[in-house]
């Protein structure tokens, strides 16, 4: 591999690289990057002054971006393409991202350039300049109020073209003689709190990657572990030319899985695309997958070794952090033949329910198969090793998965109480108080948010009197409808 990839290096040949899912099936830019918020909930608050001199407060938000590439090298007598090489990494962003909101990530552009190294004819190292550029947004979903009318079907065209129609832009709207009110509509929109657009870059190394080479070759992109069913790739190359309706044989050892279709047929980008079926029932087991092609009876034959299993067609993932302190967010994710199950209901539980709680329990996962739930630690709770447990149903088939972790929550007993009016127009008092050990609290700091966000509280913070108690003023902006929000309070010494 090494002597045909430093050939073509040295005769200063063609070297470009590309977006590929983990399979090495090229994608556009704006699928092939996975970008998202880590721990949403542990933004860091930090005071930015600006260039007039005020002090303005903004969240530093961590983004993850996940994705794979594959570097494709080729001239006049050899081509060389690289299993997928995946990339990995965080960065730390500061806007506007308030409690409640969302941020969304996404790329708009991307570029790598690969920097491969060779001493003698021998691989010394593959650098890969990763250049992205991506639009972050903090949104919070809300409701407006519109002016609008019901749109009604046109009466059916005369034989002849009618004459033309005044419309009248007040309250009202002539049409042929009627007229329409406006009704105000509700409507659920995003608005928009923080939008930045910012470029980052990262260079990754990939000395180990393995490269198939030959004037004529298969890039063969198989899964390390292939789960009941998946999908398989590669792509047929002469001399750098992609070749199209080419018949690629794939083959198993040992032969306990099926693939279809075989032959593959490579399209007119030289593709070529299968289906490898795990019989239910089949525990990890090693195989080999090979693909062979034949070109001007030359026969070309790549072979990848992956772990063949399908020992459940549905499972449950459990994850959570090695320790709590006090409160902290457990996942539970459910998947059925790799598809992801939303609408599922995941029960939580533990060994030390005297001590641990959920909520909500039974949590449902959303769209992306995944259900969150909130880990409550009863206080003064010193440092315990817990079992968590969660269970569910999918298809009568009954699923199951443990995670231990160690709990705690040592404190000094403190509370705080918060009493707010059931309903609050244009403005409200909120009031309550903080103890410890039952003893009231003075010069206790305050801070409060509401969910979804509405008004604005003030002071906020609000500190504690001699006998623990407090109170600010929500005011509520003009006009707003009808809505429930909660209201928050949270104590710091």
């Amino acid at each position: 591999m090494s002597r045909e990839l430093c050939s073509i290096i040295e005769n200063n040949g063609t070297v470009n690289c590309y977006l590929t899912d983990q399979f090495g099936i090229p994608l556009p830019t704006n699928e092939g990057i996975e970008c998202a918020e880590v721990n949403p909930n542990r933004r860091r608050d930090v005071n930015v002054t600006l260039p007039s001199g005020e002090v303005s407060t903004l969240q530093e938000v961590r983004l993850f971006k996940r994705g794979f590439i594959v570097i494709e090298a080729f001239d006049n007598e050899f081509e060389c393409v690289s299993e997928p090489i995946p990339f990995n990494f965080t960065e730390r962003v500061l806007l506007c991202a308030p409690r409640g909101t969302d941020v969304t990530c996404s790329i708009t552009e991307f570029n790598c350039l690969p920097n491969i190294v060779c001493r003698d004819g021998e691989l010394v190292s593959i650098e890969i300049d990763l250049t992205i550029c991506q639009e972050i947004k903090s949104v919070y979903n809300t409701v407006i109020d519109v002016a609008t009318r019901a749109c009604q079907p046109r009466e059916a065209l005369s034989e002849f073209c009618p004459s033309p129609t005044t419309f009248k832009t007040n309250d009202r709207i002539t049409n042929k003689g009627k007229q329409q009110d406006f009704e105000q509509t509700c409507i659920s929109t995003e608005k928009v709190y923080d939008w930045i657009i910012q470029d980052t870059n990262q260079q990754i190394r990939a000395d180990d990657v393995s490269f198939t080479c030959g004037p004529c070759q298969i890039a063969l992109f198989v899964p390390a572990v292939i789960m009941c069913e998946r999908e398989l790739s590669g792509t047929v190359l002469c001399n750098g030319e992609r070749i199209a309706n080419q018949e690629v044989f794939i083959s198993v050892d040992p032969d306990i899985a099926s693939v279809d279709p075989n032959p593959a047929l490579t399209d007119e980008n030289g593709h070529f695309f299968t289906t490898l079926d795990v019989p239910v029932g089949t525990e990890p087991t090693i195989a080999t997958v090979t693909a062979t092609t034949t070109i001007e009876e030359h026969e070309f034959s790549t072979s990848l070794d992956t772990i063949l299993v399908c020992e459940s067609e549905c499972q449950l993932f459990l994850f959570g952090p090695d320790s709590i302190n006090c409160v902290d967010v457990v996942e539970a994710r459910v998947r059925c033949n790799e598809k992801v199950i939303p609408g599922a209901n995941v029960l939580f539980e533990s060994d030390r329910p005297d001590l641990v709680s959920f909520d909500p329990n039974p949590a449902t996962t959303g769209e992306l198969g995944v259900a969150l739930t909130t880990v409550n630690i009863e206080p003064d709770t010193p440092p315990t090793q817990v079992t968590i447990t969660a269970t569910t149903t999918v298809d009568g088939e009954d699923l199951e998965e443990t995670i231990e972790l160690t709990v705690g929550c040592e404190s000094r007993n403190c509370t705080i109480t918060i009493e707010a009016p059931s309903l609050i127009t244009c403005e409200g008092e909120i009031t309550g108080t903080v103890t410890c050990h039952g003893d009231p609290v003075e010069g206790a700091i305050v801070e409060f948010n509401n969910f979804p966000i509405v008004g604005e509280f003030d002071p906020n913070p609000a500190i504690t009197n001699a006998s623990g108690n407090y109170s600010t003023t929500i005011t509520i902006p003009k006009p707003t409808p009808i809505m429930s929000s909660v209201i928050n309070g949270y104590y710091y010494s």
